[in-house]
């Protein structure tokens, strides 16, 4: 298998999922290992199942992670494995004489092993409350959704500034997308592509709303006729419906 298949293998979310749970498995490995030299010793079944209020809490915890990554589109090999090892650390903290216990050679090693659990729940949530404060920023593609779509609140000038912030984004995703030895040539090749062809069009559209805007201050002020801010605005919306839609598939050619 090359390094490209291999790592379109891993960007399925189905495939990032397993890996958080081999992550947790890892991790509970560790702790077997940790019981075996100290000389109590456990089994997996032991581990697992005798223990199942902290088995599901590790499931939980991954699929809390999982959904949180998904949303806040952080999805990726290293998030998951770091989210899937702490996941199982953390399932310590949830019982007084649980599993930390049962695995460790006394009482003071349980409650060593208890307190890094507390630790590692700690991580875990400082993790997902800060990916569930980026999740309540609008994507991207979200933004010129939102501003561009005819609405009451609808404002050409809004539509203009959501072009332009969502393809400064996307450019410099596709910088990432390109420089990266891994990506497929064909894909880097699309991106380019749409990059190039969307570039001009929000240039000139970011000049047009920077006309429009001159003109709009000029009629507040009585400097010159509504007349001309009636084209203005007639130039400028042509010059949105053409950069909408590049702009929207350059975010595509991005996966976003």
């Amino acid at each position: 298998m090359s390094a490209e298949e291999l790592k379109a293998l891993l960007s399925t979310p189905a495939a990032l999922f397993v890996l958080m749970l081999l992550a947790s498995f890892g991790s509970a490995w560790k702790q077997m290992l940790v019981s075996r030299r100290s000389g109590t010793g456990v089994s997996v079944a032991s581990y697992f199942l005798d223990n199942w209020p902290e088995t599901l809490a590790m499931i939980g915890h991954n699929i809390l992670a999982f959904v949180m990554l998904i949303f806040t589109d952080t999805l990726n090999p290293a998030a998951a494995i770091g989210l899937g090892y702490i996941a199982n650390d953390a399932a310590d903290a949830y019982t007084k004489e649980g599993r930390s216990f049962s695995i460790g050679p006394n009482d003071i090693a349980g409650n060593k092993q208890k307190g890094f659990a507390r630790i590692s729940l700690l991580v875990t949530l400082a993790v997902l409350t800060m990916l569930a404060l980026g999740a309540c920023q609008t994507p991207p593609h979200k933004v010129i959704e939102v501003a561009c779509t005819p609405g009451t609140k609808y404002s050409v000038e809004r539509c203009v500034k959501g072009i332009g912030e969502t393809w400064e984004v996307y450019q410099i995703r596709a910088e990432v997308i390109v420089a990266d030895p891994l990506t497929p040539a064909d894909v880097k090749r699309g991106v380019q592509q749409a990059e190039a062809a969307s570039r001009p069009v929000v240039r000139d559209t970011l000049l047009a709303g920077a006309e429009y805007a001159e003109i709009k201050q000029q009629v507040a002020a009585g400097t010159t006729e509504a007349e001309r801010l009636t084209i203005a605005n007639a130039n400028l919306e042509a010059w949105v419906a053409k950069a909408l839609p590049l702009v929207q598939s350059f975010g595509r050619k991005l996966g976003r």
